[in-house]
């Protein structure tokens, strides 16, 4: 069963380390909520969960401003939503 409202979300990493800049999460109905410097992932890493605004929301898109470290050619970011 799919269920669109979510309490937490993060960031995990695959292929290559990752400097994270910048995040902008947008929420239905709710103000975007910016991080920034989130810093240095590495492979097989993932940011801290990261509440929704309320108890629970819908996310509607995620922007990611990023580095890949290392010279490395290509790396897998996905936004995990779960409640």
């Amino acid at each position: 069963m799919w269920k669109e409202d979510i309490k937490k979300t993060k960031i995990t990493v695959e292929g290559a380390d990752v400097e994270i800049t910048k995040v902008v999460l947008r929420w239905k109905g709710r103000k975007d909520d910016t991080i920034t410097k989130v810093g240095v992932l590495k492979s097989g890493g993932q940011t801290a969960a990261k509440d929704a605004p309320t108890r629970e929301a819908t996310l509607i898109s995620v922007a990611v401003q990023y580095k890949i470290l290392n010279n490395a050619q290509t790396a897998t970011l996905k936004v995990w939503g779960y409640d």
